[in-house]
């Protein structure tokens, strides 16, 4: 049941957007586009056993200004990805928990907070 509402045609009717674009990491899936009524850009976050999330497009940054902001001279971007982090849980504010993961054509990533831009990991150093 999950994964029959984590596909394009399901997300774009149930929460009324044209879908530009979806990301997924195992089992969570973001996807974005802009609202059909009002033309705002919208999330529509599934984190897996967690639920399902909506944000508004102006609670953070956007994928183009991650793709654009993450251009390295010599190197190039593979993939873009909208992650959630592990630690969230549905009593807490997701945005706090969203960041951007860019991949580059050297295996080499740099995660970008979703809510303000600031690049760094995610992740505690132990």
């Amino acid at each position: 049941m999950y994964f029959s509402k984590t596909n394009e045609m399901y997300v774009s009717y149930k929460y009324s957007i044209s879908i530009i674009n979806h990301t997924s990491i195992a089992k969570d899936h973001a996807f974005w586009g802009t609202d059909k009524k009002t033309g705002a850009l919208k999330y529509v976050v599934f984190v897996y056993k967690k639920g399902v999330f909506l944000v508004d497009g102006s609670e953070g940054v956007t994928y183009e200004n991650v793709k654009s902001s993450s251009t390295a001279e010599d190197l190039d971007v593979l993939s873009i990805y909208l992650m959630t982090l592990s630690s969230f849980y549905a009593d807490k504010n997701i945005v706090d928990y969203m960041y951007w993961a860019v991949e580059y054509e050297d295996s080499s990533h740099i995660f970008i907070r979703f809510k303000d831009g600031v690049e760094g990991s995610p992740y505690p150093k132990n």
